[in-house]
């Protein structure tokens, strides 16, 4: 575990809520796996998976934005349709 909640980009503080911390943290330990919307509720809300909610999809777009999460700067999220969401990070070759 991190000694501080904290995330920097290119040396500038980016504030991230606990739960948006929590999801980012959980993506990165997990790169490259693809990680269904049930196992991501249950780690980062507690929540049952049957629970419908846009809340995932809100806390995901969020972070896209606020880490810069974007093929230009290395790192995607793939939305994985009915399953979930893997997190990548993308090689510069690859975007040629």
């Amino acid at each position: 575990m991190p000694e501080s909640r904290s995330i920097e980009i290119d040396g500038t503080p980016v504030e991230l809520k606990n739960r948006e911390y929590d999801l980012a943290l959980f993506l990165f330990q997990n790169m490259g796996q693809l990680l269904s919307r049930d196992h991501l509720k249950e780690v980062i809300w507690g929540q049952v998976p049957d629970v419908m909610s846009r809340s995932l999809d809100t806390h995901i777009s969020r972070l896209r934005i606020l880490l810069d999460l974007r093929p230009a700067n290395g790192f995607i999220v793939t939305a994985v349709y009915g399953v979930g969401y893997r997190f990548e990070a993308v090689e510069q070759e690859q975007l040629a």
